[in-house]
């Protein structure tokens, strides 16, 4: 039996639409003019939360506007101040800031047409402040060979996140594969968002240059469609745990794709040796690390020399296809459990 967890509340924040006033900046010499119609959702702040001193406000809205190649995102954050406003100022961050290409590129998207202004108080764009996230100690040295999870400041009870009332949605950095300097953020459905390793730094953090925004999570019926994952969502469905898993606020899936010639004979005690109840990202899964799953039995975790995670010999194909409630990684077959259980850790 699974150990109770935190569900998600039904109040959760819902977001809406509005118009911003147009953007204006610069790129190379030329004035550029843009309208932004967002989805925003209501600011969701620590408990006790008072805005951040003037002093680290505006230290950090000069970071932003430091560089010309990211002024477009630096008019976006200038209209809702609030993603600045009520962080953290004994905290520090990385900022990372689309360039002027990818702003232009993503509000061109259809589906950001211009619609009816809706006069709102205190909302945010959850695509800006997921580009805002907590600097964990230690990256100044570099970020660790099986890359860091970071915790960014898209908090709270919403459309992208139900891991608890003040926990913020999850990114992985890691180094690119293509060995050229560059670092790599996985965000939603797995997307891979490359960033410049290197940043302006400031006294409460640092502006990294980025190659898009990163994807908002989803949930976990239309993460696992978008992923090569359906067949395995249906045989979860079959069984009732879609529901029960996504209810959850936080969980770790291991499955199969579509595309593997090896399927699960499906029953619910099966597939529920392929949850774990936490959360396991791929920088969490250090190898002869053990994992104690919701079916009783326990998975071992081992690397290769190249990379490659083993889950139980199983290979990962695809990793950190991150939900609003916790990560999915993609093994190649069914996951048999060991006849001696590994030390659970």
């Amino acid at each position: 039996t699974a150990p109770p967890q935190e569900t998600t509340p039904s109040d959760a924040a819902t977001p809406t639409t509005t118009t911003l006033t147009p953007l204006t900046f610069t790129v190379s010499g030329t004035a550029v003019e843009l309208t932004y119609t967002a989805e925003v959702i209501p600011l969701q702040t620590p408990s006790g939360a008072t805005p951040a001193p003037s002093q680290f406000v505006t230290a950090t809205n000069d970071a932003i506007k430091s560089d010309p190649d990211t002024a477009a995102f630096a008019a976006i954050v200038q209209q809702m101040p609030d993603v600045i406003n009520y962080l953290n100022a004994s905290q520090s961050y990385i900022i990372f800031a689309p360039t002027n290409a990818e702003v232009i590129s993503f509000l061109s998207s259809p589906s950001r047409r211009l619609r009816k202004r809706q006069e709102q108080k205190v909302f945010v764009a959850p695509n800006v402040v997921q580009q805002v996230v907590e600097k964990e100690a230690g990256l100044d040295q570099g970020v660790p060979s099986m890359g860091v999870v970071l915790q960014t400041t898209l908090k709270g009870q919403s459309k992208y996140s139900s891991l608890g009332k003040e926990e913020g949605t999850r990114v992985v950095m890691k180094e690119a594969a293509s060995g050229n300097g560059t670092m790599m953020v996985v965000s939603g459905l797995g997307k891979e968002t490359e960033v410049q390793k290197e940043g302006a730094q400031f006294d409460y953090g640092v502006v990294q240059k980025s190659n898009g925004f990163f994807a908002l999570p989803q949930d976990l019926k239309s993460s696992l469609g978008l992923t090569q994952g359906k067949q395995f969502s249906d045989l979860l469905d079959k069984e009732g745990l879609l529901a029960d898993l996504a209810g959850r606020s936080k969980m770790t899936l291991f499955a199969i794709p579509d595309s593997s010639s090896q399927k699960e004979q499906a029953t619910k005690s099966t597939l529920e040796r392929f949850v774990y109840d936490g959360l396991a990202y791929s920088p969490d899964l250090a190898d002869g690390k053990c994992l104690k799953m919701r079916g009783g039995g326990t998975v071992s975790i081992s690397r290769q020399q190249g990379g490659d995670i083993l889950v139980n010999g199983a290979k990962v194909t695809k990793s950190d296809v991150i939900v609003k409630n916790g990560v999915v990684h993609y093994v190649e077959k069914v996951i048999f459990h060991p006849s001696e259980s590994c030390a659970h850790s």
